[in-house]
């Protein structure tokens, strides 16, 4: 790609930056009432709401899949979307943040959208939305996101649109999607700023994506958390399903949907995913195989998921010596993934670099790691917008938590990594978990975002 194109590309994506109106990250050191934060979430609603309508209300020309959830809902996503497409659709997916370049969060096909076509999108979205502001109105950074996602699966004529949201969901800008389908993969304590301090108040987010006379399915198996979801479902006269399946004792996976038992699904094509998560995505196209008269195999499903790749969870960046990633940041995830590396390299001595983001309860994310490894290295996530918890703050709780902890300072990561790589033996993994950003940087280590970029 010319270097011309490359400065239109950045350009574009610095002009979207621009909508960040706090690149500090100073919110998160405001005091707000759980009053206060209903009102700006509504308030963000009412804001896309209007832009959306403004252009034409995109969002409606195209058949939709919304996932909510504390975890999983970005890889379910991604399953959706490749199993759809395996079945013969045109199918776009927005998941959110991004790991390592913007262009992940639009792909059409199971591929990103190229940086020439997201400068394109960004030009006719500010077109858009430089009319708007003319009007005396104005977007935040999320929902100029979420708009543009809107225009770009309608301009891309799909057949179907995958789409998750970012936290919660009654209030996420995403909610505004009339989807033929919402899928909550499960409810635990994250946000709990925004979203609430008990299950029941963040499930209550959560089934806020839940549409009137659709469909939905939830993997969520608390009682509590399950009857809110439940309850939303009544309300709004969607036909509930729950997620059932198990894994046999050869290692295949089997899954009954609500109209049949898909059996004896290949170890092989499953390997290295979290089983639940392939078998929500399997349940939603079934579900949805069923309501739109359209094939769902086994052949099918197997090849969707052995095509589908999620960088940065459970990924193996190297095997000499073997060092994976993966973007856990929240106790949810953290307990996923220990669990993960107890059972596949219980003789290995794992090392763990982590960082996190301002607004996470390390705590019990720290306990966890601790039953892998007692060997931490501390980060700072390097995000724009949002503050990260410092160095020195994650370092001295590992040690009260962990006191025989052992505890190094990392200040420069590729610096670190290109040390720590040469001294390590066969027996040993580096472990990076935690922020997100983190795990973008440590990705760029080995696959830099200008090579990403040139191959798109």
């Amino acid at each position: 790609m010319s270097q011309f194109k490359m400065d239109y590309y950045h350009a574009g994506r610095k002009w979207l930056y621009s909508l960040i109106t706090d690149p500090q990250g100073e919110r998160f050191n405001q005091k707000k009432s759980l009053l206060e934060r209903r009102v700006q979430l509504e308030e963000q609603v009412e804001r896309i709401s209007l832009f959306l309508e403004f252009i034409g209300n995109p969002q409606n020309n195209f058949n939709s899949v919304h996932i909510a959830g504390t975890s999983g809902k970005g890889s379910v996503t991604s399953f959706i979307s490749s199993l759809l497409y395996t079945c013969g659709f045109k199918t776009a997916d927005h998941t959110s943040p991004y790991l390592q370049v913007v262009n992940e969060k639009l792909r059409l096909n199971n591929t990103m959208i190229s940086p020439h076509e997201f400068a394109e999108l960004i030009s006719l979205f500010k077109q858009m939305y430089n009319e708007w502001v003319a009007k005396g109105n104005t977007l935040a950074y999320t929902e100029a996101w979420v708009a543009l996602t809107f225009i770009w699966f309608d301009l891309k004529n799909v057949d179907w649109a995958v789409t998750e949201a970012s936290m919660g969901g009654r209030f996420d800008p995403t909610v505004v999607l009339p989807s033929n389908l919402s899928v909550i993969t499960n409810v635990n304590f994250d946000h709990t700023g925004p979203l609430g301090t008990t299950l029941k108040e963040i499930a209550w987010h959560k089934a806020g994506i839940i549409k009137k006379n659709s469909y939905t399915l939830t993997a969520e198996s608390n009682s509590k958390a399950f009857g809110v979801i439940a309850e939303e479902a009544r309300k709004k006269n969607s036909n509930l399903f729950r997620l059932i399946y198990k894994t046999e004792a050869d290692g295949t996976l089997t899954v009954k949907t609500p109209h049949r038992t898909i059996d004896k699904i290949n170890k092989d094509s499953i390997s290295g995913f979290n089983i639940e998560n392939i078998a929500t995505a399997i349940t939603a196209v079934d579900i949805l195989s069923s309501q739109y008269r359209f094939d769902l195999n086994k052949k099918n499903i197997e090849k969707a998921i052995g095509d589908t790749f999620f960088p940065g969870r459970m990924e193996i960046l190297q095997d000499s010596p073997i060092v994976i990633i993966d973007a856990a940041h929240n106790p949810h995830k953290i307990e996923y993934v220990v669990n993960v590396m107890k059972n596949q390299y219980s003789n290995k001595k794992i090392s763990c670099v982590v960082g996190f983001i301002q607004d996470k309860d390390t705590e019990e994310m720290l306990i966890s790691l601790s039953s892998i490894t007692s060997n931490f290295i501390v980060a700072e996530p390097k995000v724009f917008g949002k503050p990260a918890q410092s160095i020195n703050k994650v370092a001295a709780q590992i040690k009260e938590v962990i006191p025989n902890s052992i505890v190094e300072k990392c200040y420069n990561l590729h610096q670190y990594l290109f040390n720590k790589i040469k001294t390590m033996n066969s027996d040993e993994i580096l472990f990076i978990t935690g922020s997100i950003y983190l795990i973008g940087e440590a990705r760029e280590y080995w696959y830099p975002s200008s090579e990403i970029l040139r191959s798109l």
